[in-house]
C-alpha cells in the first residue's frame, strides 16, 4: 500500500484569509468594475464601428438570434446538443 500523496501546495500564495496571484495582477488598474483583474482592458465599440461589418462572432450571433426569432427556439438534444435541423441550417448559413 502507497502512503497517501503530499497535497502541493497552490501557486498562490495565503495572505490572512484572501488569496493572492503570485503575480501582481491585482494592481493592474480595472477600468469596469466587473472587470477581472487579469483581462485584458475592455475597449467599448460603438454600433456603427467598421471592425463590427468583418467580425464573425457578431455575424454568427446574429444569424443564430434570426433563426430563433423565425422558427420560435433553437431546440436541444436530451444531452443538450443543438438538433441537427439547426445545425444543418447553420452549415448552410455560416462562413
Amino acid at each position: 500500500m502507497q502512503p497517501p500523496a503530499k497535497k502541493r501546495d497552490s501557486p498562490s500564495l495565503k495572505a490572512s484569509n484572501r488569496v493572492v496571484p503570485p503575480i501582481a495582477l491585482h494592481l493592474v488598474p480595472r477600468k469596469i468594475p466587473w472587470q477581472h483583474p487579469a483581462m485584458i482592458t475592455f475597449r467599448p465599440l460603438s454600433d456603427d464601428d467598421p471592425a463590427l461589418a468583418y467580425s464573425p462572432l457578431l455575424r454568427a450571433a446574429l444569424l443564430t438570434l434570426q433563426y430563433a426569432q423565425d422558427h420560435g427556439a433553437i431546440e436541444l438534444t436530451r444531452t443538450k446538443a443543438f438538433k441537427r435541423v439547426f445545425v444543418h441550417w447553420a452549415v448552410e448559413h455560416f462562413d
